[in-house]
């Protein structure tokens, strides 16, 4: 099983506003349907990047079960590795050194996604 897509800030709040849930129905539902079957996750330091915003975006994920996920040993240390371990030696967010890495948690190695996802296997069509 390839590991989930792993999404930062800064596309949820792209998406959120631009492609808001009311009127990009399909899309939400493609998420929704990611999300579910554990393959589209963010990590709780997200969340809590978007809750200090101005919009809805935080209320908005908040209410998906499962998007929002607490990192772990395997995933902060993959953090590190695909950083080069830049995530320990500068002051930045575990969340803003996330987008980089995804770590699956015992379902392959880690990997670099963006939202469309890469090869053959894309998660919005």
């Amino acid at each position: 099983m390839p590991p989930p897509y792993v999404v930062d800030t800064s596309v949820w709040i792209r998406v959120g506003r631009n492609h808001p849930p009311d009127i990009f129905v399909s899309l939400w539902q493609r998420f929704d349907a990611a999300i579910a079957a554990g393959d589209l996750i963010s990590p709780d330091e997200v969340l809590h990047e978007l809750e200090r915003g101005t919009d809805d975006v935080a209320e908005t994920l908040s209410n998906r079960g499962g998007l929002f996920l607490a990192l772990d040993e395997a995933q902060m240390t993959a953090v590190v590795e695909v950083s080069g371990g830049s995530c320990l030696s500068r002051a930045l967010s575990w969340a803003g050194c996330v987008i980089s890495a995804a770590s699956d948690s015992g379902r392959g190695k880690p990997k670099t996604s963006r939202l469309r996802g890469t090869g053959s296997r894309p998660l919005v069509k």
